[in-house]
């Protein structure tokens, strides 16, 4: 539509305001608007949308509303779920419906048909520009494919594209079963239309696909968290993940995955507002009723959610999905679901950070070395250990471009104490970050009880995935011995691995400051 203020033509989604004097909700307002400027129905409007506002859950991709900014709420619907609703017999796919039943009115003049990931690319990495599949201009009826232009208000990584970009790339990977499904129903009558000298566009699913690309906001990285519940650093791990503004937390997958460490990775999932990301457990719901210990007074500062989204998955799946030569992997678990993934064809992964493998003589110049560890060649090692063969696998396999360990020699060397703790308070306090202030309210009752402080093994790993120069790195050859594992300098391979860390860098990193 044309937009007078501005004078500018541009392309934007349905809705606007909601008549409060009559008592009017918001998500009536939206389907209300949408019924009204997409099918000029201004008659039925009101009535239609409170029908289908009283069985929005079915309706809902993602779930859930969007908030947006604080004072917009998005409701992102399924085209099919709304013919449903609406009670429209289709003869073709909803949203294929809707697009060749809009009519013109004064708030829509065209209509365009757009795919999802072009959608996400000129939102999110471009400046609006996206290359329509199809334009239907609804004063002259004319069809045709050319470039629009997106209003500025859902461009960036403050347009409301950006707010859904999540649901939208979820709801894309469910999107061509249901696409080729759909073209087998209608191939027949389109042959059909077209013998009879019709001339019928291609469908969205006919187009020539385009090659697959997970589209990340501008500014931020796409992360996933291999996790366990052993050691609290994991749940840390997470929390900071959910704090950082540079992360687009894609995934988190967990080792063994029982039902109460994923009722609690839920929780923190949902109280962080990060429902979209994808949620995975070890063979799920194979050890679904393993025996996990989470009755420590640390794992007792979070709730649990059994129930809701996200839902649980296989992790190995959610790997094979998620990964790309965009996304960094972060393993603080035993390598059980990156090594079920790398069995599976077409997985890839551009960076792997792990925490595991050890360090020493010959590798970590004298000076480095802890006391501990002080003329060691091998050691064991919990992550690398539990699964030896998959961490060879990973450390062989040419699915991963690049491969960092962050190793016990040095994430010994890394405590979260008192200092740590002062420099949490001050963090949390000067900004709005629900996930810190979970974490200082936990880690406060954890010192009372340790004032010896916490290894931070899993936050350092976080740390050099997202500053690599928090650690100083060596090229490597990885190698098990006997059950211990140990490494030795060997230029080319693309393995690196930790031998010292820079303390003022490392809380740096994951703080923000």
């Amino acid at each position: 539509r044309f937009y007078s203020g501005k004078a500018v033509y541009a392309y934007t989604d349905f809705g606007g305001g909601v008549d409060r004097k009559k008592g009017e909700k918001p998500v009536e307002g939206a389907f209300r608007e949408f019924l009204e400027e997409l099918l000029a129905a201004e008659d039925e409007a009101e009535a239609k949308a409170r029908k289908l506002s009283a069985m929005v859950d079915t309706l809902l991709v993602g779930g859930r509303p969007f908030v947006h900014k604080g004072n917009y709420v998005i409701f992102l619907v399924d085209a099919d779920a709304m013919m449903e609703a609406l009670e429209l017999v289709p003869d073709m796919p909803g949203l294929d419906f809707f697009f060749h039943n809009a009519r013109q009115n004064s708030e829509l003049s065209s209509i365009a048909l757009v795919g999802l990931q072009d959608l996400l690319h000129g939102a999110l990495e471009g400046t609006g520009s996206v290359k329509a599949l199809c334009v239907r201009q609804l004063n002259s009826g004319d069809l045709g494919t050319e470039e629009i232009q997106l209003r500025q208000v859902m461009v960036g990584g403050g347009g409301s594209i950006c707010t859904i970009r999540d649901a939208l790339e979820g709801f894309l990977q469910h999107l061509p079963s249901e696409a080729k499904r759909a073209s087998r129903q209608h191939e027949e009558k389109e042959t059909e239309m077209e013998g009879a000298g019709y001339a019928t566009p291609k469908r969205r699913w006919q187009r020539d696909p385009k090659p697959a690309k997970k589209v990340s906001e501008t500014g931020r990285r796409a992360f996933i968290f291999d996790m366990e519940t052993g050691d609290p650093d994991d749940v840390l791990t997470l929390l900071f993940l959910a704090a950082h503004p540079a992360v687009d937390l894609r995934a988190v997958t967990i080792t063994p995955g029982s039902q109460e460490q994923v009722a609690l990775v839920r929780w923190l999932l949902q109280e962080l507002g990060l429902t979209q990301t994808r949620l995975g457990a070890q063979q799920w719901p194979q050890n679904a009723e393993k025996a996990v210990n989470l009755h420590t007074d640390f794992y007792k500062s979070f709730g649990r959610s059994p129930h809701g989204e996200p839902r649980c998955e296989r992790a190995d799946e959610v790997l094979l999905e998620c990964c790309d030569e965009s996304v960094t992997l972060i393993t603080g678990a035993p390598l059980h679901n990156l090594g079920d993934a790398l069995e599976m064809e077409g997985f890839c992964l551009g960076r792997w950070v792990a925490q595991g493998g050890f360090a020493g003589e010959g590798v970590v110049p004298r000076e480095d070395q802890l006391d501990k560890f002080k003329g060691k060649y091998t050691c064991r090692t919990w992550n690398f250990g539990n699964n030896a063969r998959a961490a060879e696998a990973a450390l062989a396999s040419t699915a991963i471009a690049t491969k960092i360990c962050v190793s016990k020699n040095v994430c010994h060397a890394a405590v979260y104490d008192e200092d740590w703790h002062e420099a949490l308070r001050a963090s949390h306090a000067s900004g709005e970050q629900k996930a810190l202030r979970m974490m200082y309210e936990a880690m406060d009752t954890y010192l009372r009880r340790n004032p010896g402080g916490k290894k931070l093994h899993d936050p350092l790993a976080l740390a050099v995935a997202l500053d690599e120069t928090v650690c100083k790195l060596a090229e490597v050859q990885l190698f098990c011995k006997k059950g211990e594992w140990g490494s030795r300098l060997h230029p080319g391979t693309n393995i690196w691995i930790s031998v010292a860390h820079d303390p003022a860098k490392f809380r740096t990193a994951l703080l923000n400051t």
